[in-house]
């Protein structure tokens, strides 16, 4: 065997070695680079930092020393944690330090006010859904060498060939594409405005109400009520029989009751992974009293409902969050029509839905008002030229496609039927394309309904990968 192969065979197999624990092998960070990155983050009195990947120790380390703040390291591989408490003790900061064998994609963030990093591109990308829904406001990253896609960074600085990021966590609802707007939003309106229509007081009572639960073959379905935007909301309530901590789906109709979606998330409850479920009555499908039926003629009713909704299914995320068998940390959403436009709606401005599926979304409520379809027909001859074109003013201010380009960076799976007579091709293919970082989009030889087996096989698998399913290994430093 010639000797340069023969060495190279023996460097892949120290490569394969050294992986045991990682998917790259351990890179320490310069010295220069660590005070760097802890210059960059404005480190103060008070702060908590937690270095995510941490290797040997260094960066917490140095952030104890150097600032007398408590540190945090997230490492998968043992032997290097070990090395870590090491190191922390013979610099006698044992007690400014702690070293956690954990996946970092597991860890809580929630208590970080300053996260430092230095991982790939896409263990990047695929923390940064989790960045967003845990970490608070004004909490800053720090990241050696990697960004983090379509977030710009705050500030950029260069040490020797090496690049490091900072990034503020921005307000509930903020852009976290670090600009005002993106050139192609519509024109006049900032992302502060839009999301201001969902705002509401998360601290308002719930009053939640359920009925006495009906045992359903491993699950259990309840009835349940609690106070949303503008009065009481329906729901559903399926959960598995065994009492324990599960991820949850809240689940949103089109035309029709949130009954829909009852089979699948039956099968969810009895999965051997299972879910928790809410299904969410739309507020134009409530029961008598509490309804608030879609009106064309009164100015701006329609919009409102529209804004009703997203602000309903946000309580209905509170709803969750509070019970003890759902993991807070674990929540996804899934949409069809009308669902699904308030879906996309959320995924620019409610940080804790780990994930979503769309199912016949449409880009434009006011491009809907111009289709074929009989029913929008109608409502054109029925409210004449001058009311149709105030209508559409109206109503598309809740398009879905002025937010998705604002999306807060949670992974989305679009599915659409090829022979739906609302959404066309072109349609569905311009809501993908507004997300500025490539999603999943599935095609189905279906109508709206979506109703192909595999779109329900599709959804759980998604579903499952995002909220059950442990993550690969994280590199470290």
């Amino acid at each position: 065997m010639p000797g340069r192969l023969l060495a190279l065979l023996l460097v892949l197999a120290t490569a394969i070695l050294a992986q045991q624990y990682t998917d790259v092998p351990f890179v320490p960070t310069s010295t220069d680079v660590v005070d760097a990155m802890l210059d960059l983050a404005g480190i103060k009195p008070g702060d908590v930092l937690v270095d995510l990947g941490s290797g040997d120790g260094r960066i917490v380390i140095a952030a104890a020393k150097r600032f007398g703040i408590h540190a945090t390291g997230v490492e998968i591989d043992p032997d290097l944690v070990r090395k870590s408490e090491a190191s922390a003790r013979l610099e006698g900061l044992a007690g400014k330090t702690t070293f956690v064998q954990a996946d970092l994609f597991q860890y809580d963030l929630r208590q970080a006010s300053v996260v430092t990093m230095f991982l790939t591109p896409g263990f990047n990308m695929r923390l940064r859904p989790k960045l967003l829904s845990e970490l608070r406001p004004g909490t800053r990253i720090v990241s050696h060498r990697f960004d983090l896609g379509s977030w710009a960074p705050a500030k950029t600085v260069h040490v020797n060939d090496d690049q490091i990021y900072l990034w503020v966590v921005p307000p509930r609802g903020a852009s976290a594409t670090g600009a005002a707007a993106p050139a192609n939003a519509p024109a006049g309106q900032s992302f502060e405005k839009l999301a201001a229509m969902f705002s509401y007081d998360p601290a308002a009572p719930l009053d939640p109400h359920s009925d006495e639960p009906v045992p359903a073959d491993g699950a259990s379905v309840t009835a349940v009520s609690y106070s949303g935007a503008r009065g009481p909301v329906s729901a559903t309530l399926v959960t598995p029989a065994r009492k324990s901590r599960y991820p949850a789906v809240v689940f949103v109709h089109d035309y029709g009751k949130r009954d829909e979606f009852l089979p699948e998330t039956l099968s969810l409850a009895r999965a051997a992974r299972p879910f928790v479920s809410l299904l969410i009555d739309g507020p134009q499908e409530r029961p008598v009293g509490w309804r608030r039926s879609f009106n064309s003629l009164a100015d701006n009713n329609d919009q409102e409902i529209h804004i009703q909704a997203v602000i309903d299914i946000r309580r209905g995320i509170d709803l969750l969050a509070a019970r003890s068998d759902v993991d807070a940390g674990r929540i996804a959403y899934v949409g069809h029509g009308y669902g699904a436009n308030w879906g996309a709606i959320l995924s620019s401005i409610e940080r804790r839905l780990r994930g979503f599926v769309l199912v016949a979304a449409y880009p434009s409520l006011a491009e809907l008002v111009e289709s074929d379809d009989p029913e929008w027909a109608n409502l054109r001859y029925g409210l004449g030229s001058e009311r149709t074109a105030r209508y559409r003013e109206s109503i598309s201010a809740v398009d879905p496609i002025r937010f998705t380009r604002f999306w807060a960076g949670a992974p989305i799976l679009f599915q659409f039927g090829r022979f739906d007579s609302f959404v066309s091709r072109a349609m569905a293919d311009r809501l993908v394309q507004s997300i500025p970082s490539a999603q999943k989009a599935l095609f189905y030889d279906a109508g709206h309904s979506v109703n192909d087996p595999r779109a329900l096989t599709d959804r759980a698998d998604f579903l499952t990968h995002l909220l059950v399913t442990p993550p690969h290994r994280p590199p470290v430093k």
